[in-house]
């Protein structure tokens, strides 16, 4: 029987790499964006939301035509990066934006899908080393990774049907990381330096190779306990 999975964010980068991996290998892929996911495949069911509007989205969810039968793997990818800044140029609506869409969607989501009974065994949220580290200039995304690992743990003390886990899953050559060399030389942080350069010397995976890389990962997460952090290079 196929794998039915739930991937949001499938418009580009990392979402879309899961995307046509899944479909590839003949999974049922259920994918949620604002942009949409560009292509037209038989095993794949679409829904256009706008993630960052929490108060309208439990309404956009219900819309959907959504499967009878869970899915075996849910994971939760969109997020965004809204630029690199110190906390004090940081505004709170900027902040708020960032929460809403790295965090608070994803919670919106969960709580969907659990009503629904279409959550499955396994919820997988895309967070971040810099959830951990917290290198300058990466506030508001820092701040809502660390809220998204937080809120793993404690989904994963409400719910034993479905093992939580928050992925780190290192460096990626994607549209977010592309962004970063837009950022004028001048005010490049030492943590942005050294990812252009990684990209630059072609040491990051493409999402493609990545999506490969995630799915084989995902049978070492029998050891980790629901809630846990868990970084790619651990697996």
């Amino acid at each position: 029987m196929s794998r039915k999975v739930f991937i949001t964010g499938v418009s580009s980068g990392v979402g879309k790499g899961l995307a046509d991996y899944y479909l590839s290998h003949g999974a049922q892929v259920f994918g949620l964006s604002r942009r949409g996911y560009g292509k037209n495949h038989e095993n794949f069911q679409e829904g256009l939301v706008d993630l960052g509007n929490i108060d309208a989205l439990p309404l956009e969810l219900e819309k959907l035509n959504w499967p009878d039968e869970p899915f075996d793997i849910t994971i939760l990818n969109a997020g965004i990066l809204p630029g690199i800044k110190d906390m004090k140029d940081t505004s709170v609506g900027e902040l708020r934006k960032t929460m809403d869409v790295n965090v608070w969607s994803n919670k919106v989501i969960i709580d969907f899908l659990t009503r629904k009974d279409i959550l499955g065994p396994l919820c997988v949220s895309m967070s971040s080393g810099f959830s951990i580290q917290g290198p300058r200039g990466w506030s508001g995304y820092s701040i809502s990774k660390a809220a998204l690992n937080m809120m793993v743990q404690l989904y994963a003390k409400e719910n034993a049907s479905c093992k939580f886990i928050a992925y780190a899953p290192g460096v990626i050559n994607s549209a977010m990381q592309q962004g970063l060399s837009n950022i004028p030389s001048t005010s490049q942080t030492a943590s942005v330096k050294s990812l252009i350069a990684a990209r630059e010397a072609n040491a990051m995976p493409d999402p493609a190779t990545f999506a490969r890389a995630f799915d084989r990962s995902l049978r070492n997460l029998s050891s980790y306990r629901s809630g846990s952090f868990v970084d790619i290079s651990e697996l």
